[in-house]
């Protein structure tokens, strides 16, 4: 998710440090822990919408993930290195 420009990406298990490090725009959900969090993110609530696109997805693949557990993680500015 460096630098993630648009679009979703989910991590169902664990991810390391600087996770989704400088996301732009576009979703990060995770099911697990990071190590650290990245620059230019906040962690928000999920959706209903989130849920249903999840629960949508992991159906389609046969993800087998309890969805009420994951995270979104969402860019905190569309311009983070402009101050």
């Amino acid at each position: 998710g460096t630098y993630m420009l648009a679009g979703d990406l989910i991590v169902v298990g664990n991810a390391g440090e600087n996770f989704a490090n400088y996301l732009i725009r576009g979703n990060v959900f995770i099911g697990g822990d990071w190590e650290t969090l990245g620059n230019n993110c906040d962690v928000v609530p999920l959706s209903e919408e989130d849920i249903e696109k999840l629960r949508a997805l992991f159906e389609t693949y046969k993800v087998e993930a309890p969805i009420t557990e994951f995270k979104k993680v969402v860019a905190a500015s569309e311009k983070p290195f402009y101050h």
